[in-house]
């Protein structure tokens, strides 16, 4: 029966239904949510913890499921659930609090391309915030360059530099920043060395 019920989620997340999407996320909410959050609150973790950590999960797993190529080598339970905890431990570890976990959930080994795709959904959030930190210039530059992937000259005319040369510096300068704020950030201390 849990079988059926895991199949017909995952053919309504591959399909194009939003409708249907809704309804398998409500689904994944009433059987999987209590789970991931008994096991973060029992974890040095609030609901409010829980809360935040499954909508990643939930995201994480969409994302997985839209890809051609993916096949659920457990139940979705064991597969929701190791998400939510390799989410959850990261951020404990990111926080520098150090836990002993307690869980009674089979655990499973996630792949390593798809901790590698939630590790980088992290690192992009946290790169997005950094750079809302920065100054406006150095903000407007950045944003240009690595999300809108504008070209030098392109930034040069919408910022107003003299030239391409001192639009490279000034990324530069503004990399040399993100970096050292970057760095005091425990997921980015091996990252950017």
């Amino acid at each position: 029966m849990q079988k059926q019920i895991d199949k017909l989620i995952v053919e309504s997340l591959q399909g194009d239904s939003y409708t249907k999407h809704d309804e398998a996320f409500r689904v994944m909410y009433q059987h999987f949510f209590a789970g991931v959050e008994a096991f973060i609150v029992g974890n040095s973790g609030s609901s409010e913890d829980a809360e935040d950590t499954f909508q990643d999960t939930l995201v994480a797993v969409f994302n997985n499921l839209r890809k051609g190529n993916f096949q659920l080598q457990s139940s979705l339970k064991t597969y929701v659930f190791s998400i939510s905890r390799n989410l959850w431990l990261n951020k404990l570890r990111r926080q520098g609090r150090m836990v002993n976990i307690t869980s009674e959930h089979e655990q499973i080994k996630i792949p390593e391309n798809q901790m590698n795709i939630l590790l980088k959904g992290e690192r992009s959030e946290i790169i997005a915030d950094l750079i809302s930190k920065m100054g406006e210039e150095c903000r407007q530059l950045l944003l240009y360059f690595y999300f809108d992937r504008l070209r030098m000259k392109r930034i040069m005319e919408l910022m107003g530099f003299s030239s391409e040369q001192v639009t490279k510096n000034k990324k530069s300068q503004c990399m040399k920043k993100l970096r050292a704020m970057a760095t005091k950030n425990v997921i980015f201390k091996d990252f950017f060395s």
